[in-house]
């Protein structure tokens, strides 16, 4: 099967962009507090911040360098998989709790979409190889925020 050399252009930097909005709409929503509400696992807003800053650095620096490094356009399959992972988790924590998981509406209305498409043109413009790793690699770095955001919560206290 012949694959598409243009899976990557201009559009990726919709991954920091609906980034910062979900971190926005988190921060505005008190996500801190709910989860700690939910889960037991509390953190400062401060720190909520300081933590997805830099997780919005690194995503933007990743951007540059899929933009210039072929090579690394597995990390994009990555960023598509974590996001559309995240969306399902904030839709699943409404629906079984109950309440509205800050971060829902740009999950639904952002990350949904983008992680939807991004998987779909990776499926069709790269080679599976590529695409596997992407999306291991996509699993890892939720579970990693996941576990490191309990792990930081916890640290705070």
């Amino acid at each position: 099967m012949i694959r598409s050399e243009s899976f990557i252009g201009s559009w990726v930097w919709l991954f920091p962009l609906s980034y910062l909005v979900h971190i926005t709409e988190e921060y505005l929503g008190d996500f801190p507090r709910w989860i700690s509400r939910i889960w037991g696992v509390e953190t400062s807003s401060a720190n909520f911040l300081s933590w997805n800053g830099a997780a919005l650095a690194l995503m933007t620096v990743s951007v540059l360098v899929v933009l210039k490094t072929r090579s690394f356009r597995w990390l994009i399959v990555a960023f598509g998989t974590s996001v559309l992972i995240n969306a399902l988790a904030h839709l699943l924590g409404t629906i079984v709790t109950g309440s509205y998981s800050p971060g829902l509406v740009s999950g639904l209305v952002l990350f949904l979409p983008l992680g939807a498409v991004t998987l779909r043109r990776a499926w069709v413009g790269i080679n599976r190889r590529t695409f596997r790793v992407g999306v291991i690699v996509g699993l890892l770095m939720h579970a990693a925020v996941v576990l490191l955001a309990f792990g930081f919560a916890r640290l705070s206290d």
